[in-house]
């Protein structure tokens, strides 16, 4: 194998440790997320990860930890070290705004780890999932796909 066949292998597989720390933009239907990787260079997500599950070691390894609190648990380690920011596309303003949604009362919801968890468990579980998806798919990461990302 020539050493430029290597070459060209070798990038096809390449990731951006950068973006998987510092995040890609990432459109889902009306709302736009800045996304870290869940794993490869994204050290905070590892860190988070264990963290959070720690205390909960025991019952995982007994099979014994509800799925309920395993999302709940996922949910919050998604928004400390994998979702980075969020934006909504507004009707109002025909803009992107800052925040999860308009409540009720035409308040924007904040982007934060409470609102977060919380739009997760109450409403948009499958968007939790596609997230993980993108997430988790070092594919998402690659040098060559990571400006391709952010259209789709």
């Amino acid at each position: 194998m020539s050493h430029t066949s290597i070459a060209s292998l070798y990038k096809s597989f390449r990731t951006d440790n950068t973006k998987e720390s510092s995040g890609i933009m990432k459109r889902f239907g009306p709302i736009t997320l800045k996304l870290a990787r869940a794993g490869g260079s994204n050290d905070k997500y590892r860190r988070v990860f264990a963290e959070v599950f720690e205390e909960y070691q025991r019952m995982m390894e007994l099979n014994e930890l509800p799925e309920e609190k395993t999302r709940e648990l996922l949910y919050t380690v998604y928004a400390r070290s994998i979702i980075l920011d969020w934006f909504f596309y507004d009707q109002e303003t025909k803009t992107d705004v800052r925040g999860l949604y308009r409540d009720d009362q035409n308040n924007v919801v904040l982007f934060n780890e409470k609102n977060v968890v919380d739009l997760f468990k109450n409403n948009c579980h499958e968007l939790f999932l596609d997230i993980r998806t993108f997430v988790e798919n070092r594919e998402s990461f690659l040098f060559d796909s990571v400006e391709s990302a952010a259209k789709n």
